[in-house]
């Protein structure tokens, strides 16, 4: 899962590149999506001509449930990114980015040489992915002690 978004941010960084901007994603706003229950999504194929604003605005409101907007908001710096994915809530913004910062610096602390040495082989890993034998599971794993000072970061903030 962790690869996964992991591919998910990346291609947000990609896309901004693409666009000529900056390059740099500080947030994505994922939109309240409309969930159907079983018995809307069989009256939706009964009608496949009927399009889904028409469904949304006929649907019984016990037919469908609203989901909170999830916000992914990031800060890059050289080789690392720290992206968290958190609930749309108005002013936690600066807590969240506080939040974000401390875990950068606690990162680069606690891993910023290891990242040095270890550019060489991201970059083999970013340009020859397929003769490559180091794998990012690997990589990955070196880090994994981490996740208790996120843990403890976030023990120290309103955020759950």
């Amino acid at each position: 899962m962790a690869d996964n978004i992991c591919k998910l941010v990346l291609t947000f960084y990609k896309l901004s590149n693409e666009l000529g901007d900056t390059g740099h994603v500080r947030n994505v706003l994922f939109e309240n999506p409309t969930i159907f229950n079983q018995a809307s999504m069989s009256a939706a194929s009964l009608n496949q001509s009927m399009s889904c604003a028409k469904l949304r605005h006929h649907s019984s409101p016990s037919s469908t449930k609203r989901v909170a907007p999830i916000r992914m908001s990031s800060e890059k710096e050289d080789l690392i990114t720290v992206s968290v994915f958190h609930e749309e809530q108005a002013g936690n913004e600066e807590e969240i980015e506080k939040f974000i910062l401390n875990i950068m610096l606690e990162f680069h602390n606690k891993f910023g040489a290891l990242i040095q040495g270890l550019k060489p082989t991201l970059n083999e890993m970013n340009e020859y992915p397929d003769v490559c034998k180091t794998k990012a599971v690997d990589i990955v794993n070196s880090f994994k002690e981490f996740e208790q000072v996120v843990d403890d970061i976030k023990g120290h903030t309103s955020l759950h």
